[in-house]
């Protein structure tokens, strides 16, 4: 959902997203930048531009190769309208969706909060020359709940979608998921809650991407879902949540809100039919998920001291798996973890050995990534092992075994001053869990330009700003998540960054890297 992050308590939402037709783009060029030193020419990363829409920012973005033709790629990201420009030009024909409405939960853009159509939609590409060159694709609508037009929802649609994910079933099917989101359109001060209904949308593609079936709703609350598949049964997982069962998981405003708040896991066998909601539990946070052999396993974070078996005040990071959908849980500790700056680790299910877990932090100065393992489900651990390139601020990393278990972990660094100094991407590759890495890679070919400033608002709030050009939001708004998957022979790296443009448009970029350039000229 595109309201800005740390407004996780929303308890409504919903939303639409059309029959997907493909709009062909031309080939999109790679970005001009140094490349790492040191590869022979045939192993550089490549670099590629995958959306390539400079009146759009693009942010959150998610990739899954078909394991039928690694080819075959669907890029997703967050795309919105909110542009510096469109926010500074009152040529923009976008400029006043731009401006900021005063909220409970903040300023939002009044694009958002007015359900204007086109503002808020999500981006789907496909490459079927591995990411050389892309299509864009319309996203598929979701059909209004409600028995009749108009009866409850907005009869013109679902007009706002966010945090798009994307997974790949072992058949090469891809399924894609998003929030859809109604939000409280002329949206008072004093309403308590940011948006009138909501849902999560799923739809599935057996073309590569370029079709999409009409969603469906999976049955949870509206906000950052996660989707993921097991490769060894095929099963789909989506996990998502903020608040309530109710109106903020059906799309439907009359829906009554049914307790607890907190996120929600389901289960399908083909991306469609989901399993009832099943709660991921009170007190943790985290939601990050992956699955293999039969488990789905998740991260938490919990500050409980009964939890963490150490003296409050304290916090720590949990391992939670499950083999029944997440009606029956298994939990631990993740030792060490006390020092850890994210909010529930990244997860890693090995396809290759049941029982084998990694799992990944930054620590608490967020200038490490700490790796550890375990092959019993969390009853004992191998590790830790740190990962870094410099002792610069760490952000957005990501990790994900391919199906010959070979491990691949990214992340993006700031170059300087956290927030506000230009940053680049690196990723490491390991072939025994998570024990060793190759030495890191710079897979992005230089640094992307420094978010633009966050604007000073008169009054706290609405433009013009005191000091154009700026962002009026916060400059990393929309874009919470970077991504890596892994193919037989190439990692897939996934980030937005300001280039082209000099921090007036951000894109959503992928770097294809042959497995290889990770550990060449080692012996």
């Amino acid at each position: 959902m595109r309201v800005r992050r740390g407004f996780v308590g929303l308890v409504a939402f919903a939303a639409a997203v059309g029959l997907a037709v493909p709009v062909l783009s031309v080939p999109t060029p790679s970005a001009g930048a140094a490349p790492p030193p040191g590869l022979p020419p045939g192993l550089q990363p490549n670099v590629v531009n995958a959306t390539n829409q400079r009146n759009s920012i693009f942010g959150e973005p998610e990739i899954a190769v078909n394991p039928t033709n690694p080819n075959n790629l669907v890029y997703v990201a967050t795309q919105l309208a909110d542009t510096p420009d469109c926010q500074t030009n009152a040529a923009n024909p976008y400029h006043a969706s731009c401006q900021l409405l005063q909220t409970v939960f903040g300023p939002q853009p009044a694009g958002l909060i007015n359900n204007v159509p086109g503002f808020s939609p999500n981006g789907i590409e496909v490459s079927f020359d591995r990411g050389r060159s892309w299509t864009s694709v319309t996203v598929p609508t979701l059909p209004p709940p409600c028995p009749a037009p108009g009866a409850c929802n907005d009869p013109t649609g679902f007009l706002n979608g966010g945090d798009p994910a994307i997974t790949v079933t072992p058949d090469g099917t891809f399924v894609f998921s998003e929030d859809v989101i109604n939000f409280q359109t002329g949206f008072p001060p004093q309403t308590p809650t940011i948006a009138r209904d909501a849902g999560i949308a799923t739809s599935v593609s057996a073309d590569g991407g370029l079709t999409w079936s009409t969603p469906v709703l999976s049955g949870t609350a509206a906000d950052r879902d996660f989707i993921t598949t097991d490769p060894n049964t095929g099963r789909v997982y989506e996990e998502s949540g903020a608040g309530p069962l109710g109106s903020g998981s059906t799309a439907n405003p009359d829906a009554p809100n049914v307790p607890p708040a907190g996120r929600y896991l389901v289960a399908s066998p083909d991306g469609v039919h989901w399993t009832a909601p099943e709660f991921l539990g009170a007190g943790i946070s985290g939601p990050y998920i992956s699955a293999a052999n039969g488990v789905l396993v998740t991260g938490g974070r919990s500050t409980s001291a009964a939890v963490c078996g150490v003296p409050a005040p304290t916090a720590c990071e949990l391992l939670r798996t499950t083999t029944d959908d997440g009606a029956h849980w298994s939990q631990s500790v993740v030792p060490g973890s006390s020092d850890s700056w994210t909010s529930g680790p990244l997860v890693a299910a090995d396809p290759t050995t049941p029982g084998h877990v990694t799992v990944a932090f930054l620590n608490s100065a967020a200038t490490t990534l700490v790796v550890e393992q375990t092959t019993d489900g969390g009853t004992t651990w191998i590790g830790p092992t740190d990962v870094a390139e410099n002792a610069n601020t760490h952000w957005k990393p990501w990790m994900d075994f391919n199906s010959d278990g070979t491990l691949g972990l990214m992340w993006r660094t700031w170059t300087g001053a956290a927030g506000s100094s230009p940053y680049n991407v690196w990723a490491a590759i390991s072939t025994d869990g998570g024990s060793t890495f190759s030495n890191p890679l710079d897979v992005s070919n230089g640094d992307s330009p420094a978010p633009p400033p966050v604007c000073k608002l008169p009054g706290g709030f609405g433009l013009p700003p005191t000091n154009p050009p700026c962002y009026a939001f916060t400059n990393t708004f929309a874009d919470d998540f970077s991504f890596i998957t892994l193919s037989h022979q190439d990692a897939f790296i996934a980030w937005a960054d300001w280039r082209p443009g000099s921090g007036t448009q951000r894109q959503g970029f992928v770097s294809i890297v042959k497995l290889q350039a990770f550990t060449h000229g080692k012996p």
